[in-house]
């Protein structure tokens, strides 16, 4: 597959709601399309009514109709729909606390991690209704404690990885390996010589992270560490089909980052998205649609995830 965007007609931005509690009124977002071609440009709706402005800091792809979002400023996880046929918001799940991001594990549940918790908390869906369900393993837990706040997440070959931030140093972060069938840490890996470590992708024997600092590639087997991209304040990053697709605030840029494999289609740095702010993002591989959120910063944006359509 081939990571091109089909050419885009801006949409009017929408007005700022700030951190105010205006209820959501769902025609501020301008949904377009150019006429006569086939650009896209679609806004799909993450604000349940009565709710606050959104931040949403993670996402995740259930299916082609799908997705899942963590809410950090509603404390909240919510199912919505691609479906244009379909309300946006189906369920929303309130937390005692903000969930930061979240991925898919077997067993059809999403871990979700819960910074201020200090720990990682199970949903799943029946029947289109989001619920907290109990940890993976045999006992039955709300979660895995991990004593230390926690941040990216991401699962692969029964092992979740996991961002996390020490409590004893503001920058002791470290990459936390766990045993997703019962939570006992594998390893446990260092990360002090690096700042603000946000989001992470598995791609092969190499994971890829985002921090202030940009982004880095660590080797499973070797513990190899180097910078791939040095624009600063990375933030939401994925893999697509061999592709390291990364979020920069400060660039206001959503771009693959340069690497050194047969797999990627691009061989260097790419722009795909000029977007106001981008924090997180998904991929749907069966419809080829790209879905970024925006941080508060951007005004209205932040109560959408925005979708883009690749060839």
């Amino acid at each position: 597959m081939s990571l091109r965007w089909k050419k885009v007609m801006k949409s009017r931005p929408a007005e700022d709601t700030g951190g105010d509690k205006t209820p959501a009124k769902h025609n501020d977002v301008e949904r377009s399309s150019d006429e006569g071609s086939d650009s896209v440009d679609q806004a799909i709706i993450c604000q349940a009514e009565d709710e606050g402005a959104c931040e949403i800091t993670g996402c995740v792809v259930l299916n082609p109709k799908s997705i899942v979002v963590a809410d950090l400023w509603n404390k909240s996880l919510k199912l919505l729909s691609t479906d244009a046929s379909k309300p946006e918001v189906i369920s929303c799940l309130k937390l005692e606390c903000s969930p930061f991001d979240l991925t898919l594990i077997p067993g059809d549940k999403i871990a979700v991690t819960v910074p201020e918790e200090e720990k990682i908390v199970f949903a799943s869906i029946q029947k289109e209704a989001l619920s907290l369900d109990d940890a993976p393993g045999k006992g039955k837990r709300d979660g895995f404690y991990l004593h230390c706040k926690s941040y990216g997440i991401n699962y692969s070959d029964q092992k979740l990885y996991v961002v996390i931030r020490k409590k004893d140093n503001e920058e002791n972060y470290q990459l936390l390996i766990l045993n997703v069938a019962d939570g006992p840490t594998l390893k446990s890996i260092p990360m002090q010589q690096y700042r603000g470590f946000r989001y992470l992708t598995i791609c092969h024997d190499k994971i890829y992270m985002t921090s202030d600092s940009g982004t880095l590639r660590f080797k499973k087997r070797t513990g190899d560490i180097k910078f791939v991209d040095k624009d600063r304040f990375s933030y939401g990053i994925i893999e697509v089909d061999g592709d390291i697709i990364v979020c920069n605030k400060s660039r206001n840029s959503v771009h693959t980052v340069s690497r050194s494999s047969k797999l990627a289609y691009f061989s260097g740095r790419k722009e795909l998205l000029a977007i106001p702010k981008p924090l997180a993002l998904c991929y749907c591989p069966d419809t080829k649609r790209l879905f970024v959120s925006q941080s508060r910063e951007s005004g209205g944006r932040a109560n959408v995830l925005t979708v883009r359509q690749m060839k």
